[in-house]
């Protein structure tokens, strides 16, 4: 980020997340396979809720909108950034993934921050669990947990797949969702 950013430390305001969105869109391209893209905050000592809501939810709104199968995830980004950053989801239902990356780009240290509700945590942790999902293979194993049907646990999945929290895959009619993390 600090090389899209000009060397900029400090990321503020709707104006240069603008400018920031249009830079990271047109490196971006459709991917044939679900990918991660880090958007490493080394450097950055703080981005404004702002810059955040404009560049960063404005560019993952993009790749998920646009199908790049891009999934974007912050990376080494400070506690004030992180406090800016819960300020810009504030609560919206909604969450990011950030993560801590090496100097090999491994990344560790996983978690999603914002306001999901507790029946989309949840989800995200039977996704976790099971690895490779659809909304019937959990309507199945969850069944005595929580007792819905296909139709809401395929509601809840589509909205993670929304918030770029789960790969979704087609096969046939079947629409099939897996953690972005496992593609790290």
């Amino acid at each position: 980020m600090l090389e899209i950013a000009d060397g900029t430390a400090v990321l503020s305001g709707l104006p240069r997340g603008v400018v920031i969105l249009g830079k990271l869109t047109s490196i971006i391209q459709h991917s044939e396979t679900p990918t991660i893209v880090f958007l490493d905050f080394a450097g950055i000592d703080v981005a404004t809720s702002s810059f955040i809501r404009s560049a960063i939810m404005g560019f993952r709104d993009q790749c998920v909108t646009l199908k790049t199968n891009n999934f974007p995830v912050l990376a080494n980004i400070s506690q004030d950034t992180i406090d800016e950053l819960k300020l810009a989801i504030g609560s919206q239902n909604d969450g990011v993934f950030v993560c801590e990356l090496d100097a090999d780009d491994k990344p560790s240290s996983w978690q999603i921050i914002g306001s999901l509700d507790e029946k989309q945590v949840r989800t995200l942790k039977a996704v976790k669990t099971e690895g490779e999902v659809d909304a019937t293979l959990l309507q199945a194993k969850h069944q005595e947990i929580e007792s819905i049907g296909t139709t809401a646990w395929n509601n809840r999945l589509t909205a993670l797949a929304r918030k770029a929290l789960l790969v979704e895959t087609k096969r046939g009619r079947v629409k099939r969702y897996r953690s972005i993390t496992e593609f790290a």
